[in-house]
């Protein structure tokens, strides 16, 4: 069974206002059928799940992508087949849920992918607005962009943990996104308070990062995962 994280560019390069990529979408989902990331010109977020990529767009509405020549300028994949499921029924808040997580994890030196499939009682999303160059810093970006609440709606949390130590690759600690089960509304997650749900999880033990040169990549297989 593959445990590879392959990312598309790093997070550094998002932070210099780096947002046109070279990666189509196509080759993506070559790579797993599980995933985040956002598109050229910061066009929404983007969810991968099941094998299709959605666009979640700033005013908190979904679509289904079809045209796999669009590109990215960072996004993180994996083919999903969790290591453990568990059913919680209880109300829980991010926090909480974080926490829960983190009692999963027997290896926090290692990037884990994470799926939460729940009732949501709330939940807060957040997008951007597409973008022309000369682009705003990343930090302007997110300051400008509109959130979108949920209630008492149900949908898929797809997202990864990162340590600490790895945050030039990825969001240190976890960074999750949203779709709700009609593919209508979704986004980058900020909050949420969720009733019933089923929590899944991946140990990944191997990294592949494609860098902005094209081609260029590094591939690091972790011992202690072994």
């Amino acid at each position: 069974m593959s445990r590879k994280y392959t990312q598309f560019y790093s997070l550094h390069t998002v932070k210099k206002q780096q947002f046109t990529g070279n990666v189509e979408l196509n080759r993506l989902l070559e790579a797993g059928d599980f995933g985040i990331g956002t598109f050229n010109d910061t066009n929404g977020e983007l969810i991968a799940i099941g094998g299709e990529i959605y666009r979640t767009c700033h005013d908190g509405s979904a679509e289904k992508i079809t045209d796999f020549s669009e590109k990215t300028p960072y996004s993180i994949m994996t083919k999903f087949f969790p290591d453990e499921t568990h059913n919680i029924s209880q109300h829980l808040n991010m926090d909480e849920a974080y926490s829960y997580f983190d009692s999963l994890i027997t290896r926090p030196d290692h990037i884990h992918a994470v799926a939460i499939n729940a009732t949501f009682k709330k939940i807060c999303t957040r997008a951007p607005k597409p973008q022309k160059p000369p682009y705003k810093d990343l930090q302007t970006l997110i300051s400008e962009q509109k959130e979108s609440h949920f209630e008492n709606i149900e949908g898929t949390i797809v997202g990864f943990y990162t340590p600490d130590y790895l945050s030039a690759l990825g969001v240190p600690g976890y960074h999750l996104h949203f779709i709700d089960n009609a593919r209508q509304h979704g986004g980058h997650v900020k909050s949420f308070n969720l009733e019933q749900a089923d929590f899944h999880i991946q140990l990944l033990d191997e990294i592949s990062v494609i860098n902005p040169g094209g081609d260029q990549h590094i591939n690091h297989k972790s011992r202690k995962a072994a």
